[in-house]
């Protein structure tokens, strides 16, 4: 979550589905946390529900490089482009290759996750006992 409250990418879609207390926390303990890193917890159950892999939850979270542009004291000729009209291109230009990938990759995402519960459906585990478990 940025300064103005903003969300991230995954965190909008948490709060989208139900799980805004979860972001807040997460913005409060560990506000720059990568998915990928993440082993335990409200961000790790969501996934496991959400219907996304980790792997495919990490490509959704973008990086984010903007910084502002430093003031300058006298105007230049050719104006740089605005700072936050670029990051925006490069956002919407992830988001565009992280949705294409995705759809492309279903298949091959529901065997992972189905690869990844076998062991606790054989062993008889009820939905709500394998919700927590990492896919």
């Amino acid at each position: 979550m940025d300064d103005d409250g903003v969300r991230c990418a995954v965190g909008f879609l948490m709060d989208r589905s139900g799980w805004g207390d979860a972001v807040d926390e997460i913005a409060q303990t560990n506000n720059h946390v990568l998915v990928e890193e993440v082993r335990s917890g409200s961000l790790v159950e969501w996934v496991s529900r959400s219907g996304l892999t980790i792997e495919e939850a990490s490509m959704i979270q973008p990086s984010y490089n903007w910084e502002p542009a430093p003031r300058r004291p006298k105007p230049r000729p050719r104006p740089e482009p605005d700072p936050m009209i670029v990051e925006h291109r490069r956002l919407t230009n992830h988001f565009i290759a992280v949705e294409e990938k995705l759809r492309n990759d279903t298949s091959d995402s529901i065997e992972l996750a189905l690869t990844r519960l076998m062991p606790q459906i054989n062993a008889g585990l009820s939905i709500e006992a394998i919700g927590g478990a990492q896919i």
